[in-house]
């Protein structure tokens, strides 16, 4: 702009020197004035409006491309001029490096926080998922954790040609405790036998409260003897621990029927559920406190179904 300015002015000066000295002759004076306007649209063309024109395309070109800014967008631009419109070239490129960076740590955020979202989501969700497959009492598991994982366990049995036992288990005289000592001195006792049998199964083995005082434990790759020398015992342990939660005058004892799929010959895990029940039905039938279901030969507490 500076070199058109003083393009202009010293083209003016010369055409009216020699206007001057030729005597004032009009059609010098224009011709001269032409020569002078046409160099100055020439050089204006060439150092400003053509530039402007070629940056304005260029940004257009840069604004019109789908997604965010590249820093390969804004390598055209003349970056290297030291007039304005490399000036103003420079500012650019400033800017759209400046927006590619913040686009990029935006992003960077975005992901971080999807991520930790999805992640505490997913946490919360199986937090969820296993609070409602578990006994708020007793923290086994529940009706709803038996539907869910007894189908496999019994096909992971099958496929294996392995045995699946199943102990399950009532407590004697429970109602008394509740009626009499009231519902606290329940829940103890119910605690009590779920800790025990949480500390007796195995990782493999499914322990759960069916509700009230009624518990079932499923395990895999267990012969009958080998559950029924757990279930006598579970029986022991829990007479050992209910001395110092219970006065001497309270009977509480544990029934428990035992069925095994192969012993019983089923196939199917609810009829397995339903040969222990009817053997711990048998049991407390036959008194307190019994095994029934498959004993050793040398058993005196115990009836075979």
């Amino acid at each position: 702009m500076a070199v058109v300015i003083l393009t202009s002015a010293v083209g003016g000066g010369i055409v009216g020197i020699l206007e001057a000295r030729l005597g004032h002759q009009v059609w010098f004076f224009c011709l001269g004035l032409t020569v002078v306007v046409v160099a100055l649209l020439w050089l204006a063309n060439c150092w400003v409006w053509h530039p402007v024109e070629l940056l304005i395309r260029k940004l257009s070109q840069l604004a019109n491309r789908e997604g965010p800014f590249s820093i390969d967008g804004v390598k055209p631009l003349e970056v290297d001029g030291q007039d304005e419109i490399g000036r103003l070239c420079r500012l650019i490129h400033k800017v759209v490096v400046a927006a590619r960076r913040d686009h990029f740590e935006a992003n960077q955020l975005r992901r971080t926080l999807d991520h930790r979202i999805s992640k505490a989501t997913h946490l919360a969700t199986k937090k969820l998922q296993q609070m409602t497959m578990r006994d708020p009492l007793t923290d086994l598991g529940n009706r709803r954790f038996l539907e869910e994982n007894l189908p496999q366990l019994v096909r992971s049995v099958l496929e294996s040609e392995t045995d699946l036992s199943c102990i399950m288990i009532d407590m004697d005289n429970f109602k008394q405790i509740n009626d009499s000592l009231g519902h606290a001195s329940g829940d103890k006792l119910l605690i009590a036998l779920s800790e025990l049998i949480a500390a007796s199964t195995r990782s493999e083995d499914y322990a759960v409260r069916l509700g009230g005082d009624e518990f079932a434990i499923l395990m895999a790759a267990c012969k009958p003897l080998q559950a029924y020398r757990f279930a006598e015992q579970l029986q022991v342990l829990f007479r050992q621990r209910i001395r110092s939660i219970l006065p001497d005058q309270y009977d509480v004892d544990l029934s428990m029927g035992i069925a095994s799929m192969r012993q019983n010959g089923v196939r199917d895990g609810y009829l397995l559920l339903e040969k222990a029940d009817a053997n711990l039905y048998a049991a407390k039938h036959a008194g307190k406190g019994r095994i029934v279901g498959f004993p050793p030969a040398n058993s005196q507490h115990a009836a075979v179904a």
